[in-house]
């Protein structure tokens, strides 16, 4: 089951086979304004041009099932990864589409639509992150892009190793994680640490293999999560000190299937697999000041395929999306730090992300 979880998040994999916490200091407050207060990305089915934002509003569980084509007339476009609020601005990466769609947060339009593609070649972005005043995006091609937020136009470009999948600012660099994915059973085993101010590379650095999801914290540490091989080399956290630039603890989570990261502590969302379905989902942090092992918060059973792991850092709540089957809606859920469901939604197709205006 995580290796096809695996060739979903990769779909391009598939198909050659058959959210980072910005730097704390340049963190703008959202528009208040918005008629919805949690935005849900859906990153919808491989080639079916179904990716979709969901809105929700907390306080009387309203909801826009597809709220981007309600407030633009038309669809966000074909597989959507990331998504980043920054400002008053939303930066939705569309990866299939090999489109960054720039929002405003308090209408919900669009204000610009990036395009990816270079010389007729899509370069599949990935994920996006900020820092420095400006918002990152990783490609599937390697290449790597820094946005300017007045503009929105693209101002500088660089290079990393094999098919990022992850992306964080902090201590003035930008972290690249190289998944290699397209060299399956070959992964890379590298993070590409690049200049914030010229997207020059500096180094690369050694991790486990199929390095993917990569957080910063306001500590100086970057956190990477490598899923192995889905077979004889298992998953887990690694905490880089980016001062340094070393591995400085490596946490063993064989069924780490994503993470994000709140004020003072890292949320892990592992997925026990069971035949049948009734999956269960644990939720588990680690305390980022201190690095000590993770602890299970809590524990839910009965989700098909718990597939993405959002934090509310304005109460704790820590939200957990359902792909289901990975064809049709999922559901959103969000639970305080003990456990206890304060919401539960139907979203779109594979929901992933979820992001809070407020």
């Amino acid at each position: 089951m995580k290796k096809r979880i695996f060739l979903y998040a990769l779909p391009f994999l598939a198909l050659a086979f058959t959210s980072c916490k910005e730097d704390e200091q340049q963190k703008e407050k959202p528009v208040p304004e918005a008629d919805y207060d949690v935005w849900v990305v859906n990153e919808g089915a491989f080639n079916r041009n179904n990716a979709s934002i969901t809105a929700y509003c907390t306080s009387d569980g309203s909801l826009s099932a597809d709220y981007f084509s309600a407030k633009n007339g038309r669809g966000l476009g074909d597989v959507a990864n990331d998504i980043l609020i920054y400002g008053s601005k939303a930066y939705v990466v569309v990866n299939v589409s090999s489109t960054v769609e720039i929002l405003s947060v308090k209408t919900g339009k669009s204000l610009q639509q990036i395009s990816m593609i270079h010389n007729g070649t899509p370069r599949q972005p990935r994920r996006v992150c900020t820092g420095n005043g400006k918002v990152y995006v990783c490609c599937f091609d390697g290449s790597v892009h820094r946005i300017d937020t007045a503009t929105l136009s693209i101002d500088a470009s660089g290079t990393a190793g094999s098919n990022p999948d992850g992306i964080c600012y902090s201590n003035g660099k930008i972290y690249v994680s190289n998944s290699g994915g397209l060299n399956y059973p070959n992964y890379d085993s590298t993070v590409s640490v690049l200049d914030a101010q010229t997207l020059a590379l500096e180094k690369t650095l050694n991790v486990r293999i199929n390095p993917t999801r990569c957080l910063s914290d306001s500590y100086g540490h970057v956190w990477v999560l490598s899923p192995g091989n889905y077979d004889n080399i298992p998953a887990c956290i690694q905490c880089i000190d980016a001062q340094k630039d070393t591995v400085v603890r490596t946490f063993e989570e064989a069924e780490a299937n994503d993470f994000t990261i709140g004020p003072n502590a890292l949320y892990l969302l592992c997925v026990h697999f069971a035949k049948g379905g009734g999956n269960k989902a644990v939720c588990k942090s680690i305390t980022t000041s201190g690095l000590q092992e993770a602890g299970i918060l809590f524990e839910k059973s009965g989700m098909q395929t718990p597939y993405g792991i959002s934090m509310q850092e304005s109460n704790g709540y820590i939200w957990i999306t359902d792909a289901f089957n990975y064809s049709s809606n999922g559901d959103v859920y969000a639970f305080d730090e003990t456990g206890v469901q304060k919401h539960k939604f139907e979203a779109g197709t594979c929901p992933k992300r979820a992001v809070f205006l407020k």
